[in-house]
């Protein structure tokens, strides 16, 4: 059974939008369950917590939760503080500045983005295999790409992902961005065969 807490209308700030919230017609507020668009855990924001927020806090009636307890936090810390991963366009640097060195020791070689400063896909060779990293925008949840690492084991040949980190880019703390750069390049790492960073 869910949690109710009346609304006081009184503490309420007028809103311009059309319509009123759900809470406002029903007279009360409900615990509502929601997932966190930066890490994805499942998260509830209790009727006392809605209470606060609208009536002692002032918080815009078309406002809710989006991000747990943890990543809100975080977001706060870092508020206007840019993070490299925020830009799409410097992950394939990122990732060839540190796998880069230990995929010429293995043997592979460049094929496209290595001389690019912000290369839009990262390919490398060795013989007629073929890997490539590049950015899936086809999910249905196109606001949430995903980089992926292919496998081609001959020229003819289909392509493998196997590789796939979702990214929320604009919504994912700087926290939970590096964690899913971080995981990219250890699983990288592994598939491919070159050993944990030392």
């Amino acid at each position: 059974m869910k949690t109710a807490v009346l609304v006081d209308p009184t503490a309420l700030v007028s809103t311009d939008s059309y319509g009123s919230p759900d809470f406002i017609e029903r007279g009360y507020y409900l615990d509502f369950p929601f997932t966190c668009v930066s890490c994805g855990s499942e998260e509830v924001w209790t009727a006392t917590q809605q209470k606060w927020w609208y009536e002692v806090a002032k918080g815009a009636l078309d406002s809710g939760a989006k991000h747990c307890r943890t990543c809100r936090r975080d977001a706060r810390q870092q508020k206007g503080i840019a993070h490299p991963l925020q830009n799409i366009q410097n992950w394939f640097s990122l990732v060839r500045d540190d796998l880069g060195p230990a995929l010429l020791t293995a043997g592979w070689h460049p094929v496209v983005g290595d001389g690019e400063s912000r290369p839009t896909l990262l390919s490398y060779n060795r013989g007629d295999v073929l890997v490539r990293f590049r950015w899936d925008f086809s999910s249905l949840h196109s606001s949430r790409p995903a980089v992926i690492l292919e496998y081609r084991a001959a020229i003819d040949a289909a392509f493998q992902t196997l590789v796939q980190i979702q990214c929320d880019l604009s919504n994912m703390t700087h926290g939970e961005l590096q964690r899913r750069f971080d995981s990219l390049l250890a699983d990288a790492r592994y598939e491919l065969g070159l050993g944990a960073k030392s």
